[in-house]
């Protein structure tokens, strides 16, 4: 009888790695490459206009006039948008960051309108080895302005593959700072617009409800103040 022969079982991590090497370099740099293309050819290569959509008539002229040679490439609707999408957010990402993201890396990062911080989302994940569920964490926490305290809400902190790291935190705090600013520059604009109402002319309310606005801002000044200076 004639021995059947033995079943190589192929080392399941060593499977996965190269298939991991295939969706970096294909699955995503490929949708990268279509939407560069064409990026390049309806939008001139710019970000900016294509984030404004200031050619986005010709282009979907172009989709729909050449749908089905389009199609027999492979090259459907939703792969399309996918594309054009990789390219504008690989395009804020430095040179050296981009080979190493995976798509859902991308996607993650798409919803993420602040340049700065995409880039420093982008840089965690691969520091940290999140995959695209733990990213979504950091960018949901980013995103809410929640994840600025020492120990973050519950559920806030995207579980890292060996131990916590807090370059996430540190994302949001920037982050936060930066809203924080943003609305330090709104309140002035809006003091200087106070500052010339005649008080004279404002009803009692209107009066109270000031004043209330004021304190309220003051005691949240003061905290704050307290808590940055370590008292």
């Amino acid at each position: 009888m004639t021995d059947l022969p033995t079943r190589t079982v192929p080392d399941f991590d060593d499977v996965l790695a190269q298939l991991e090497h295939l969706a970096r370099t294909h699955l995503l740099l490929f949708r990268v490459e279509v939407g560069r293309t064409l990026a390049e050819a309806f939008y001139g290569g710019d970000v900016d206009r294509y984030r404004t959509r200031s050619a986005d008539g010709a282009l979907k002229d172009f989709l729909a006039e050449r749908a089905g040679p389009l199609a027999d490439l492979g090259l459907h609707p939703q792969l399309i948008r996918q594309s054009l999408l990789a390219w504008d957010v690989v395009a804020d990402l430095p040179e050296d960051v981009r080979p190493r993201l995976i798509y859902a890396h991308v996607l993650e990062l798409a919803r993420v309108d602040d340049r700065a911080t995409r880039r420093l989302l982008a840089q965690a994940a691969l520091d940290n080895g999140w995959t695209g569920k733990a990213l979504r964490g950091a960018v949901d926490a980013t995103r809410s302005g929640r994840w600025i305290d020492v120990d973050p809400a519950p559920g806030l902190q995207p579980p890292p593959p060996e131990e916590p790291v807090d370059a996430p935190k540190k994302v949001a705090v920037g982050w936060a700072l930066k809203r924080a600013e943003r609305t330090v520059s709104d309140f002035a604009a809006v003091a200087d617009e106070l500052g010339q109402v005649d008080v004279a002319a404002l009803s009692e309310k209107q009066r109270v409800r000031a004043l209330a606005a004021v304190e309220e801002l003051r005691q949240r000044v003061e905290r704050l103040q307290a808590r940055l200076s370590g008292r």
